[in-house]
């Protein structure tokens, strides 16, 4: 019986060892994870510039084209800004729950190019670019518009900084 209990004994410090050892090393692994976003954060830009490319579910030709068309003129001229995180693109579908807050903020009635200015990852500033309708498919006058526009915001940054 003396040695039943010896090793009984024995089986749960063993037990309650690994446990203090695993919460040891949990919780030096959180810490790990609680730091790393810090570090991902201050290296992004403090300003930055996001072209929001808004749609609805459906999706039609004229639709698709100033997409395709604006994408293809910022990543043409700006290629740089992509790089290094100054400019992003992102295609959001504004009828959906998620958007709503978004499509009132951008006043959205339709598809529609929205060009927003980040300083410190809040926005401070954004546009409507209603122009892209009417140059949707006279593709030079439709690209050099949406640089300029773009290009206005990414300018501010160079002449900041």
């Amino acid at each position: 019986m003396k040695v039943k209990s010896i090793i009984s004994l024995i089986l749960v410090l063993f037990v309650g060892a690994s446990l203090i050892y695993l919460a040891i090393n949990e919780s030096g692994s959180t810490a790990d994870n609680i730091a790393e976003p810090e570090m991902v954060a201050s290296s992004a830009p403090s300003h930055q510039i996001v072209a929001y490319y808004f749609h609805g579910f459906q999706r039609c030709k004229t639709c698709l084209h100033i997409e395709s068309q604006a994408k293809l003129a910022l990543e043409n001229r700006y290629p740089e800004a992509f790089r290094d995180g100054l400019l992003e693109w992102k295609a959001v579908n504004f009828e959906e729950e998620a958007n709503a807050e978004m499509a009132t903020k951008y006043e959205l009635v339709a598809s529609s190019l929205v060009i927003v200015e980040f300083v410190d990852g809040a926005e401070t500033n954004w546009k409507l670019l209603d122009k892209v309708w009417d140059l949707v498919w006279d593709e030079e006058p439709f690209a050099t518009y949406v640089q300029a526009e773009v290009g206005g915001y990414l300018n501010q940054e160079q002449s900041d900084g």
